[in-house]
């Protein structure tokens, strides 16, 4: 066992140094990438919900799935993502530039116009409506990206900002974002414009901004307590549920979501731990969780038309169905139009152009 873990170290610390020097680590942990999987299918299955349900095809067992997963789906990725980017935060602003910053600008920006282009002229949305002129709706959206679904790539432009910014004064780093945690999860008044997503910007700042602080930690710690995290996540996740009903009043409701979601985060990482060991399961998840990024940024738009096609549509049984089944085709078009991309030489609309001669020849 001791041998296991010695290993287990040595791969963490040398995927934290990969990821911050712009390479891949042929050394990839296994449950990161079940992680990343397991957060990205329960995105999509968020969204198909939200997506059918207006249109009568979903059930409340989703809405039930979906809340019951909530503390787990985000807080699960913006960890993974922080950790990945401990080494890169203690870079120059230069390098945090070249290797991952630019990247988020870019792909925010570039995706931004795909998605409101589309949704304005071809595509339905849910809740939004988009009836500004282009040049007004991709300004606003670029300032308040709530309504395209590629919010998070804003955040974690945002998030590796501020844990780049504050890196010398860790405890401080750490108490703004908790701070800021708990005043997302707070029901702001919403003449104060405080909507989704600049509450979930808030809301998940300390999941990113903590493990980018404690980078090789987290990993090494997590990979040898899989048991106690999904076991201990679990018992903060079912008390945060009770506390109110016996002892209201006694904590408010934004500190207690903090707590809840960091016990979901337990119970993820634990998860993930447990089904990477199990080779059909770490296969299957570690397959959508390296090619994350292309679901994340198509798999609304696919939904989209998935919903357009179907309004109406009046099959018996369908709405118990179409949810987990539209989140499988959402899925799979995705990684199909991704491969369409890439084999026509289109990268450019997932790899921006080097910002120097040096990246460019790294």
């Amino acid at each position: 066992m001791g041998a296991v873990s010695a290993k287990t170290s040595v791969t963490a610390a040398h995927a934290v140094r990969a990821y911050g020097s712009g390479a891949v680590s042929k050394d990839r942990i296994a449950w990161v990438d079940v992680a990343k999987g397991m957060s990205i299918l329960l995105v999509v299955l968020l969204h198909a919900h939200v997506y059918l349900n207006p249109i009568a095809l979903s059930v409340d067992v989703y809405t039930f799935v979906n809340s019951a997963f909530r503390p787990v789906r985000m807080p699960l990725f913006f960890a993974l993502s922080g950790v990945l980017a401990a080494s890169l935060i203690q870079k120059n602003w230069a390098t945090v530039m070249e290797k991952r910053l630019w990247q988020l600008i870019y792909i925010f920006s570039l995706w931004s116009l795909v998605h409101i282009v589309l949704y304005k002229y071809f595509l339905w949305h849910p809740f939004a409506t988009f009836n500004a002129s282009m040049p007004l709706e991709w300004i606003y959206n670029l300032l308040h990206p709530a309504r395209t679904g590629i919010w998070f790539i804003w955040a974690l432009a945002f998030y590796l900002v501020f844990a780049r910014s504050l890196r010398r004064v860790p405890y401080l780093a750490v108490a703004l974002s908790l701070g800021a945690g708990v005043l997302g999860e707070t029901n702001l008044p919403t003449e104060w414009g405080w909507t989704m997503p600049p509450e979930a910007v808030l809301r998940y700042l300390p999941f990113f901004v903590i493990p980018a602080l404690i980078g090789r930690s987290f990993l090494t710690g997590s990979s040898r307590h899989p048991l106690a995290l999904f076991l201990g996540g679990m018992m903060v996740v079912l008390a945060t549920k009770l506390l109110p009903d016996f002892w209201p009043g006694r904590l408010d409701d934004g500190a207690l979501l903090v707590i809840r979601s960091a016990g979901g985060l337990g119970v993820g990482i634990g998860a993930a731990i447990f089904l990477s060991r199990i080779e059909i399961t770490r296969s299957f998840l570690s397959y959508f969780g390296r090619r994350s990024l292309p679901i994340y940024l198509m798999h609304n738009l696919v939904l989209a038309v998935l919903a357009m096609t179907l309004v109406g549509t009046e099959i018996p049984g369908l709405p118990l169905v179409a949810v987990p089944l539209c989140t499988v085709l959402a899925v799979l078009v995705s990684l199909f139009l991704d491969h369409l991309l890439k084999l026509i030489g289109a990268r450019v609309v997932f790899e921006p152009f080097p910002l120097s001669r040096r990246a460019q020849l790294s």
